[in-house]
């Protein structure tokens, strides 16, 4: 019997195994930090429905990111 058996010391390839992906949360923290900086952008004058947008598509895009990654 070996002893990783005896131990249950995981392998070393299922630490980088993550096939579970959170899109939701990866969506709502993407989200937040663009949030923040578009609510500065409205802050100094931009229109309130393009920073929603901006927010969104910055969103999108760190989410395919992190799928692609």
């Amino acid at each position: 019997m070996r002893i990783s058996t005896l131990l249950q010391v995981p392998e070393a390839t299922d630490m980088y195994n993550n096939s579970k992906r959170d899109w939701l949360g990866s969506f709502v923290v993407a989200a937040l930090g663009a949030g923040v900086i578009t609510s500065f952008a409205v802050s100094q004058g931009q229109s309130p429905l393009e920073g929603l947008g901006i927010t969104a598509i910055a969103a999108l895009a760190a989410v395919a990111i992190d799928c692609l990654l």
